[in-house]
């Protein structure tokens, strides 16, 4: 599934540019690490550190208060966040999620009103279905 973001305060982050060289943008980017993709994505958005587990970790606990377990985020404390985290966490900041249905075609989609675009992907194992979220967005009009 995709999901679209809109900024509903207009606001947009800057990439972070480079001292040296050019001018041109650096790109902020952070590797995966266990299975906090989804920080990852909404960071990488962002272009900067934005969020941090904590972040996370307290939004997932508001979705379910009082859960001895959240069904929002892993329960070893490792990320995988769902897509109510995200929502939430992009809210703080005044943006909007918006789902795409995949059996649209995408040429319906206007990408100069959006801020970016999270993908969450499935990928099938022998025991188990894994999930993953990426961020596109577009630096410099590109």
């Amino acid at each position: 599934l995709t999901r679209l973001l809109r900024g509903q305060t207009g606001k947009m982050a800057q990439p972070v540019t480079q001292e040296e060289g050019e001018g041109a943008p650096e790109l902020y980017h952070e590797k995966q690490r266990w299975m906090y993709c989804g920080i990852h994505a909404v960071n990488n958005l962002f272009q900067r550190k934005a969020f941090e587990k904590e972040d996370f970790d307290k939004v997932a606990g508001t979705l379910s208060p009082g859960a001895f377990i959240s069904p929002h985020k892993s329960m070893w404390g490792l990320g995988n966040y769902d897509v109510n985290v995200l929502t939430m966490i992009l809210q703080e900041k005044g943006y909007e999620l918006r789902w795409f249905d995949k059996r649209k075609r995408p040429e319906n989609i206007n990408f100069d009103k959006l801020f970016g675009i999270i993908v969450n992907t499935r990928t099938s194992r022998i025991l188990f279905n894994s999930f993953h979220w990426i961020a596109l967005k577009k630096i410099n009009n590109k």
